[in-house]
């Protein structure tokens, strides 16, 4: 691990950004360093803010919601679908507000994307053709998820490196974009302007692959345990939603139609759960403007000693 630095700002910082990989204790540490400068958090999620999904979408449960008052937490239902540029909006409402009421605010989130266009803003995509979207769509149909795969891997490989490949509607959509542009979509997604307006200090917290694989296996197990088929369960007509299409959901409801034992549901899905922690390690690394810690004591002090304290 890198010795502790901050970077240089230009401003007295007014945000602490603390992210890192599902299962690292982002939560936790969040709520520790919110609650040492009395502010309030931002949640950067796809999923934490749907209602319908407070199991699977590993939220933050209610006593550490009444702990320290989180926006953004299931305040939206899935009906409303959001993207990451009308969630960024939100996001960026929440942030301005608390820092008119508290002076500094503390954002937390694994959603790559969602934190990427938070953060730095995103370019208007091109529009896309009919001819190019049904072309790309057939090619799925005909030959699967596969193609998709491959198709990105060769013209995208920073797109396709870090974002969920194993979901075609994101796929689909990077191809759309790419054919119908002739540009890569990853180039659309880190448009300088519609940055933050206020200096961050970004707190990566990158356990030990050993002790990270660990906490995830624990945790999908808890969630099992907690209720997380009983929730999918309610959620069954809803399937089709790009957000069900995402891990856990997608086990649970192969279990529902017979493809998985309880047994291979839950292998199935600690194992795609740890291949999205290393895309979002794969993510965060290329991010230079950042501490990064191993522990949440050390993230929350960290973060403080940027702000005197």
């Amino acid at each position: 691990m890198a010795e502790l630095g901050f970077r240089k700002m230009k401003r007295e910082p007014k945000i602490i950004v603390v992210t890192g990989p599902t299962s690292s204790g982002k939560t936790e540490a969040a709520i520790k360093i919110a609650g040492a400068l009395k502010t309030e958090i931002v949640s950067v999620d796809s999923r934490q803010v749907y209602r319908e999904l407070p199991i699977g979408s590993g939220a933050a449960d209610n006593a550490q919601l009444a702990e320290i008052t989180h926006h953004l937490v299931g305040t939206h239902s899935l009906a409303e679908n959001l993207n990451a540029a009308s969630y960024s909006e939100l996001a960026r409402a929440s942030i301005a507000d608390i820092l008119q009421r508290r002076g500094v605010a503390v954002v937390a989130g694994g959603a790559t994307l969602y934190m990427d266009v938070l953060l730095n803003g995103i370019s208007p995509m091109p529009a896309v053709d009919d001819a190019t979207r049904m072309h790309v769509n057939s090619e799925f149909e005909e030959k699967g998820i596969q193609w998709l795969q491959q198709e990105l891997l060769f013209l995208d490989p920073e797109y396709y490196f870090s974002s969920d490949h194993k979901n075609p509607a994101r796929l689909k959509r990077a191809l759309e974009v790419i054919m119908a542009s002739g540009e890569k979509y990853s180039s659309f997604r880190r448009g300088p302007s519609g940055s933050l307006a206020f200096d961050h200090i970004q707190i990566s917290i990158e356990p030990s692959r050993e002790e990270l694989y660990r906490r995830i296996n624990a945790r999908c197990a808890e969630m099992l345990k907690d209720g997380l088929l009983e929730e999918a369960a309610n959620l069954i007509e809803y399937r089709e939603f790009p957000v069900l299409k995402t891990i856990g959901y997608q086990q649970a409801f192969e279990y529902f139609d017979g493809k998985l034992t309880a047994g291979e549901m839950l292998e199935k899905f600690s194992q795609h759960t740890r291949n999205y922690a290393k895309r979002q390690m794969t993510w965060l690394r290329r991010n230079e403007a950042r501490v990064a810690v191993e522990t949440i004591p050390e993230a929350a002090s960290s973060a403080l000693r940027a702000f005197g304290l």
